[in-house]
């Protein structure tokens, strides 16, 4: 591609979506091994390879920087849910339970983060911890009841 000012705000743009990319796995390991209180913002972007300030850049601050890795890691859990849920229609109440436990066990072998996070967090009351039930273990609770209770 011609070095044009159209290919240098790509380029940028990649970059930009890289770096973000780079945080945000970073933070996902990070959180939950060592938990929120564990990790600094400069180890945070020391991890990931990037310069300083950028998680003030990508995502304001570390609390911001939480949300969207917790986002992420619950997202992808979700997809792998739908997706497994979807494949179980019209069974008896107890397959779909099962299936929700081997899908969670199944997503967790492959991306400890998940219980790892949530285990960091259940800890301590915190409004992280509120925020993680009302946004994420909630709305996964209802949705499975709904499928399995009716």
């Amino acid at each position: 591609m011609p070095d044009t000012p159209l290919a240098r705000t790509r380029r940028q743009q990649q970059r930009s979506l890289d770096t973000r990319d780079a945080l945000l796995r970073t933070a996902i390991t990070a959180f939950s091994e060592k938990g929120f209180d564990g990790i600094s913002v400069r180890q945070l972007e020391e991890g990931a390879g990037v310069k300083r300030g950028l998680v003030a850049y990508h995502f304001s601050d570390k609390e911001q920087l939480w949300r969207a890795a917790t986002d992420r890691i619950f997202r992808e859990f979700n997809i792998s849910l739908v997706k497994a849920m979807a494949e179980v229609p019209d069974i008896e109440p107890k397959a779909k339970a099962e299936t929700f436990v081997r899908t969670y066990l199944q997503y967790s072998r492959g991306q400890p983060a998940l219980h790892r996070i949530i285990l960091q967090e259940a800890n301590y009351p915190s409004e992280r911890l509120d925020w993680l039930v009302e946004n994420h273990l909630r709305p996964v609770y209802d949705e499975v009841h709904k499928a399995i209770v009716g």
